[in-house]
């Protein structure tokens, strides 16, 4: 949530003088804080998914020269006359 639109629904909470623009001002206050959280948990789940990408290349990359796969890579570069 901008600074802006915390302003604003902070001066129609303060402003209001009947229930009926109490409630109205609650209200509104109450879908933008939804708002705001929704858009927070979508960020949120937007990193999760950009680190398990990069956990995931990191474990393929682990795996290949940890296992000995590139004295393999090697050995097929060599025989293939690209090394």
């Amino acid at each position: 949530m901008d600074q802006v639109l915390a302003d604003t629904l902070t001066a129609n909470l303060k402003s209001a003088k009947t229930t009926e623009e109490q409630t109205s001002a609650l209200t509104l206050a109450m879908i933008a804080m939804v708002d705001c959280q929704r858009k927070t948990a979508d960020r949120v789940k937007d990193l999760h998914a950009a680190r398990d990408k990069v956990l995931w290349v990191g474990r393929a990359i682990w795996g290949t020269f940890a296992g000995g796969g590139f004295a393999i890579l090697a050995k097929v570069l060599k025989a293939i006359g690209a090394l």
